[in-house]
């Protein structure tokens, strides 16, 4: 039956130790030490936002999602403040010329090995830093602005 061995809620082995209170969990207990997460290359589900800096109406500065890409691009429209209809997403050749400048000296991480937003901002803000993008006294205000409320 599919639903008898869910991987989430399979026992795990427990074996206790003869030499004391150590408690041994898990499928396989003949390794002390763990071996390095190998780290995943399988293609995933992709979505992206763009965030933008904004000043609301009480004049702190947040952030405001203006477009995501699924598998089209969406945009807020300014009127009414709701999604448009998803459409093809196209740039023009000005854009693509920003984009290649962006990417070839602008400051890009591939599989850092942080969970949360402040650890992946400072990693984002030193490495400007030490590409010249930033000057290292602006440090603080750019991990402020990084850190703002999104949404």
């Amino acid at each position: 039956h599919r639903f008898e061995d869910v991987p989430g809620v399979r026992r795990h082995l427990v074996k206790r130790s003869t030499k004391g209170t150590v408690v041994h969990v898990g499928k396989d207990h003949s390794e002390p030490f763990p071996k390095a997460k190998k780290a995943d290359r399988k293609p995933h589900e992709v979505f992206v936002e763009l965030n933008e800096l904004t000043v609301d109406k009480n004049h702190e500065m947040q952030w405001k999602e203006t477009a995501r890409w699924i598998k089209f691009e969406e945009d807020v429209e300014e009127e009414t403040d709701r999604w448009g209809k998803p459409h093809v997403a196209s740039l023009s050749f000005r854009s693509l010329l920003e984009l290649r400048k962006t990417l070839a000296h602008g400051t890009v991480l591939l599989d850092l090995d942080q969970r949360s937003l402040p650890g992946i901002a400072h990693q984002v803000v030193e490495q400007m830093i030490i590409s010249d993008q930033i000057k290292a006294e602006d440090r603080a205000n750019v991990l402020r602005a990084l850190l703002l409320k999104h949404r």
